[in-house]
């Protein structure tokens, strides 16, 4: 509430610097990482991360959730059903592409 935002700096710059570490860690590894443009900043309400469209259909992006649970990590898509799903509209492929392919980590 209205207490947190006198610690609102604090909490932006601790997100910033686990999204920093998050970064460093998965740099080397293909995942398409959140990009922040020059002279702007991120909040880093969640780090979102890519996995290559050939190497994750969903299933095995559900595959991969389920072992990174079974390892202790709670990693989530990061929305649940897109919405034109549920309205049964198709031509959507960046909105399958995304939740097909991303993931957020803790």
């Amino acid at each position: 509430g209205v207490c947190q935002l006198a610690q609102f700096r604090a909490f932006l710059e601790r997100r910033a610097a686990i999204a920093a570490q998050y970064h460093d860690a998965f740099g080397h590894t293909g995942l398409g990482l959140p990009a922040v443009p020059p002279g702007r900043t991120h909040v880093f309400y969640r780090y979102v991360v890519k996995l290559p469209r050939a190497a994750s259909p969903s299933r095995s992006l559900e595959a991969l959730l389920t072992r990174l649970e079974r390892r202790g990590v709670q990693c989530r898509r990061p929305v649940f059903r897109p919405l034109h799903r549920y309205l049964g509209l198709n031509g959507y492929p960046n909105s399958e592409e995304a939740f097909e392919t991303a993931l957020s980590v803790p």
